[in-house]
């Protein structure tokens, strides 16, 4: 109680809203009871606010509760052909969009909230790791390789994270994947 006084008198004064104290004070409820029911571009756009609910969304438990927000989000926007139709889709894992995004911490996150480094992500079945060597990620081929993924694991079509790397200029993670016997 004495704690949370404090945070009851700036809210009141105005100097905080009460968003911000629940996210701070009990980041627990915030999660279990806000964060969590969010639809996912509401939980994306909150991650933009700043620093503190960025670490909200991409904490472990943020990043659980990424798939069934990505779910729902599909059965509301399904994906259309031709590809001049298309409508958003999310139709990939939340590891592919932290990859992509290079959202280190949201990688590390979704690692430690049990995600499987090496599972082929459908866009062209490509791991994280040749998503992260593609877009010359350095530090996140770094993590992934500490987590155990695979050096040389392909894509269908049979490029490994080092032949994207070396396509895509990337020589420091051509190095990093060569020294991890790719």
């Amino acid at each position: 109680r004495k704690m949370t006084e404090p945070i009851v008198d700036k809210i009141r004064r105005g100097e905080v809203s009460a968003f911000d104290a629940l996210a701070t004070e009990l980041p627990d409820v915030f999660n279990a009871e806000i964060l969590s029911k969010l639809p996912l571009e509401d939980a994306l756009n909150l991650a933009r606010v700043n620093k503190r609910y960025n670490d909200a969304v991409w904490s472990v438990d943020g990043v659980r509760s990424m798939k069934a927000k990505m779910d729902a989000y599909n059965d509301l926007n399904p994906y259309r052909y031709p590809a001049f139709e298309r409508k958003p889709h999310i139709h990939v894992a939340p590891i592919y969009w932290a990859v992509w995004h290079r959202n280190l911490p949201a990688v590390r996150a979704l690692l430690k909230s049990g995600v499987d480094v090496n599972k082929h992500i459908p866009v062209n079945n490509g791991t994280p790791l040749y998503y992260a060597a593609y877009k010359g990620h350095l530090s996140i081929v770094a993590l992934l390789l500490d987590a155990g993924a695979k050096a040389r694991e392909s894509d269908d079509w049979g490029i490994s994270p080092l032949n994207v790397a070396r396509a895509s200029g990337h020589e420091n993670i051509v190095k990093l994947l060569k020294a991890a016997r790719a």
